[in-house]
């Protein structure tokens, strides 16, 4: 999912976040639009079967999704 993510078109900046002894289970990033994001997410087979996986696993026992509006912006990455 790592290199998938890197490559999509529309990705501004991403970092992974988690907790040992798994590592990164999840992504925090920055997105162009909300149509970039939603092609990464549901169009690309490597996350597809990593949503399947989660569900089959059980790897969380909460999750989050959210989505944030910018209000202001300084510098840059």
């Amino acid at each position: 999912v790592t290199t998938s993510l890197h490559s999509s078109p529309g990705l501004i900046s991403a970092i992974g976040i988690g907790e040992a002894p798994i590592g990164l289970q999840g992504t925090f990033s920055i997105w162009e639009s909300g149509e970039a994001v939603k092609n990464f997410a549901y169009s690309g087979a490597a996350h597809k079967e990593a949503i399947k996986a989660t569900h089959r696993h059980a790897w969380y026992a909460e999750e989050m999704f959210a989505r944030f509006a910018l209000i202001e912006s300084r510098g840059s990455l």
